[in-house]
């Protein structure tokens, strides 16, 4: 349906410029990974209104957070191939960056102690299943889903 070529980044340097002309590809063409070639052909597809019911990728593409977490931002429904030492969550966790809470020991800055947190963490408690473990969890019901006819 969509699709762009590939180029290693070595493609992209002076010693390749002209074996680039050679070939035709545009002087302003720069060097994209194939998760963000994945993500605009995406994108196109989107844009151009074709009808789809998932999103179907293959490990390369699944062992992305960031490609993962554009689509899910997007309300898209997506089948990936992962990792099986992936962690998962059965149920949404909350996110966030924890409160500040001084500790002893600490240096003191403004009458508080220790530092601020700043990373985004898990804040519900809820601990994450590795994907090879999944089918061990007997808190599952497996349904067959056919995604193609």
């Amino acid at each position: 349906v969509e699709g762009d070529l590939f180029l290693p980044e070595i493609w992209f340097s002076e010693a390749k410029a002209q074996d680039r002309k050679l070939l035709g590809i545009p002087y302003d063409l720069k060097f994209k990974t194939k998760i963000e070639i994945g993500m605009e052909s995406l994108n196109r597809v989107i844009r151009n209104g074709v009808p789809f019911e998932a999103i179907c990728f293959d490990g390369l593409y699944g062992r992305s957070e960031w490609l993962r977490s554009q689509i899910q931002q997007a309300n898209h429904v997506y089948m990936a191939e992962i990792p099986c030492d992936t962690n998962v969550y059965l149920s949404e966790p909350k996110l966030g960056v924890p409160l500040f809470k001084p500790g002893a020991g600490s240096e003191i800055v403004k009458g508080k102690r220790g530092r601020h947190p700043k990373r985004i963490k898990v804040l519900s408690g809820q601990q994450p299943i590795k994907v090879r473990d999944l089918p061990k969890s007997g808190d599952l019901k497996w349904h067959l889903i056919r995604v193609r006819q």
